[in-house]
């Protein structure tokens, strides 16, 4: 019956073994994605804010340069007070005159790091003996589970 019980009880710790393994193995990768994506973001964002901020500034010049156009446009009169009004007009045309809500980017609010759910019951753990070698003679399995078995998720974690 105690070989049985060592068997039962490296076989569970086994699988647990695997299931805690395969679990911090994706959700290393995870992480490792989501921070590899927030690095990317942030560098787009940088090369962005300054062609937006780049595109606002040509779009100014742009309507500065229309205002004079308008100028060369007018018929001409005897005393130039036409052109002079309108060239004054666009010579008083300040940043703040010239919208450029129109070109705003709205670059949302970045999501949180997700924290993945890592298992807490390693095999080698108290918790876990003591969550799953409930029924029968609990202390006969739990001081007959294998000395030598080790999980390479649980180092870690320890």
């Amino acid at each position: 019956m105690v070989n049985k019980c060592k068997k039962i009880a490296y076989i569970m710790n086994g699988y647990k073994c695997k299931a805690v393994t395969t679990l911090d193995g994706s959700c290393s990768f995870y992480e490792a994605c989501w921070t590899r994506a927030k690095t990317q973001y942030d560098k787009d964002n940088r090369i962005i804010r300054k062609q937006e901020k780049d595109m606002k500034i040509q779009w100014r010049a742009l309507h500065r340069i229309q205002c004079f156009l308008n100028v060369l446009t007018i018929k001409n009169d005897k005393d130039h007070k036409k052109e002079k009004a309108v060239l004054d007009k666009c010579i008083a045309i300040k940043r703040k005159d010239i919208s450029t809500k129109h070109l705003d980017i709205d670059y949302m609010k970045i999501p949180k790091k997700p924290k993945c759910p890592r298992d807490p019951m390693c095999p080698c753990t108290k918790f876990y003996l003591n969550s799953y070698y409930k029924t029968g003679p609990k202390s006969r399995c739990v001081t007959n589970m294998v000395k030598k078995y080790k999980c390479p998720a649980c180092k870690g974690k320890k």
